[in-house]
């Protein structure tokens, strides 16, 4: 089998969309996030329908799964996995070494519980079927904000 290493992510945020445009083959990214609120009227526990997470990824050789994880940070537990994107397989090839992969997952149907801390961070699939392990490199951490704050 040939020599596999595992990519590193570079940069990791979410944003409200993200689509590739094939004639400039670039992605174009609209509000990207850092803190967000819920939509007036809304509530928690809230259920998020869909948002997108840009990843660049760097320094990979070989074929892998890869998925983003969003996990909500409790302060006096381990963390929660709130939820999890399509898994897309990316190809890492010996000549791409040097340059950033960049891709974006879909993550629909994302609860958020309450306010607080929720981290965002890509897997990639494990060397055993079935077990995924974090990429080292950046994570995202978005703060979700009780719009009673934010006033």
């Amino acid at each position: 089998m040939a020599e596999r290493i595992r990519p590193v992510v570079d940069l990791l945020f979410a944003c409200d969309d993200a689509r590739y445009d094939l004639e400039s083959e670039r992605w174009v990214l609209t509000n990207p996030w850092y803190a967000v609120t819920l939509p007036p009227g809304a509530a928690f526990p809230f259920v998020a329908e869909e948002f997108w997470v840009y990843a660049q990824l760097a320094d990979g050789l070989g074929q892998f799964d890869l998925a983003v994880e969003m996990r909500h940070l409790v302060n006096d537990g381990p963390p929660r996995v709130m939820g999890w994107s399509p898994v897309t397989r990316l190809p890492f090839r010996v000549g791409d070494r040097l340059d950033a992969i960049k891709t974006a997952f879909a993550l629909r149907r994302v609860p958020f519980r309450e306010p607080g801390v929720y981290e965002i961070r890509v897997l990639a699939e494990g060397d055993h079927p079935g077990r995924w392990e974090p990429l080292t490199g950046v994570t995202f951490q978005l703060r979700v904000l009780d719009r009673r704050e934010v006033v």
